[in-house]
C-alpha cells in the first residue's frame, strides 16, 4: 500500500455543460484517459434538456461526480463546481473541448515541483470539427516570450485570451483569494477571471499544445448574447477593478475592435432617437479607426 506522501496532489477538473450530450463524452474521456493517478472529475449540468444526465450516468457511473442545476450560465456553473471540488489543484474544461494526453500530468508536475509558481497554462490547438487541428492564433515570438514570464498581467490585459478555461491549472488558493468567475458577466467571464488571477499570482507557460478548443455552432452553456454587450460589460468591470492599470496601459487601445463597440452603441442610440449620444459614439469610433465609410454616413445622419 502506497504511503500518503507518495500520493500526488489531487487535481479537480470541472466541466460545465448545457445541451452538449453529443460532445461531452469526448471531454470526459480526455480527462479520464489521463495517466495522472489522482483526478476528481466534476460535471456541472446547467439545466440540459438533451439527456446529458442519462448519458453521463450510463457511460461513467461513479467515475464522474455529476451536479444538476437550473440553467444560470457558465460563471455560476463553474463556481458551483469549484465549491463541490476537493482538489488541491483546479482545472476547468469546457464540455465541447478536450485535453490532449499528458495535459494534467505536465501541469501538475510544475505546480508540485515549484511552490513559487501558483498557476500554469499551455498552448492549444483550434479545431472546427474536433479532428482537424490548427495552431492557436499566437505568433511564435509571443510564445517564446511567454516562456520567460511569470507576471503576465499586462500582456493578458492587452492581448485578451492568452489563458483560457481549457489550458490552465491553478492552486486552489488562487480562486479562494482572487474569487471565482464573475456572475454578472454573460460573456468573457474567463478573460476577466484569468486577468484577476494574473494580477495576483505567478505563472508558468508550457509552450506545447495540451488542449483542443473546438469552434462550432449549436447551444453554448449561456443563452445567446450580443457580443458587443459582452465586450462593453467586460470593459466596464475591468475599468472598475483595475483603474490604475487601465490608465497606465492606456487601455482599451484604439483599433477596429474598439471602434466596433462604439459603432454598436451609436446605432443603438440612433435607433432610439438619441442623436447627440449617437454622434459622440460615432466620433469615438472614427477616432479609433477612421476608414469606415458607413460610419461616416451614420455620423452625417445624426446632424441632418
Amino acid at each position: 500500500m502506497a504511503a500518503m506522501s507518495d500520493i500526488p496532489p489531487r487535481v479537480s477538473v470541472i466541466i460545465p455543460t448545457y445541451n452538449r450530450a453529443d460532445f461531452i463524452g469526448r471531454a470526459v474521456d480526455s480527462v479520464l484517459g489521463q495517466r495522472y493517478p489522482n483526478v476528481e472529475l466534476i460535471v456541472v449540468d446547467d439545466g440540459s434538456t438533451d439527456g446529458t444526465r442519462a448519458r453521463i450516468a450510463a457511460a461513467y457511473g461513479e467515475r464522474v461526480k455529476y451536479i444538476g442545476r437550473e440553467n444560470g450560465g457558465a460563471p455560476k456553473a463553474r463556481n458551483e463546481g469549484f465549491r463541490a471540488s476537493t482538489g488541491e489543484f483546479i482545472h476547468f474544461l469546457d464540455s465541447d473541448d478536450y485535453l490532449l494526453p499528458g495535459s494534467i500530468e505536465k501541469k501538475a508536475a510544475i505546480l508540485a515541483a515549484d511552490p513559487q509558481i501558483d498557476w500554469v497554462y499551455s498552448d492549444y490547438y483550434v479545431s472546427t470539427d474536433g479532428r482537424q487541428l490548427s495552431p492557436s492564433p499566437f505568433p511564435d515570438r509571443l510564445r517564446r516570450e511567454l516562456e520567460t514570464m511569470t507576471d503576465i498581467f499586462d500582456v493578458t490585459l492587452l492581448k485578451r485570451g492568452l489563458a483560457n478555461t481549457d489550458t490552465a491549472m491553478m492552486r486552489r488558493r488562487c480562486i479562494e483569494e482572487a474569487g471565482g468567475f464573475d456572475e454578472r458577466l454573460e460573456g468573457l467571464q474567463d478573460c476577466e477571471f484569468y486577468l484577476r488571477i494574473a494580477k495576483h499570482f505567478r505563472v508558468k507557460f508550457i509552450n506545447e499544445p495540451l488542449a483542443v478548443y473546438v469552434i462550432h455552432g449549436g447551444e453554448r452553456i449561456q443563452r445567446r448574447r450580443d457580443p458587443y454587450k459582452a465586450i462593453l460589460a467586460y470593459t466596464e468591470i475591468v475599468k472598475e477593478r483595475f483603474p490604475d492599470d487601465v490608465r497606465r496601459l492606456k487601455w482599451p487601445r484604439p483599433g477596429r475592435r474598439t471602434a466596433d463597440v462604439h459603432n454598436y452603441l451609436g446605432k443603438d442610440y440612433l435607433g432610439k432617437g438619441m442623436r447627440r449620444e449617437a454622434r459622440a459614439e460615432f466620433l469615438r469610433s472614427i477616432g479609433c479607426f477612421p476608414l469606415q465609410r458607413q460610419v461616416w454616413w451614420l455620423l452625417l445622419k445624426t446632424v441632418l
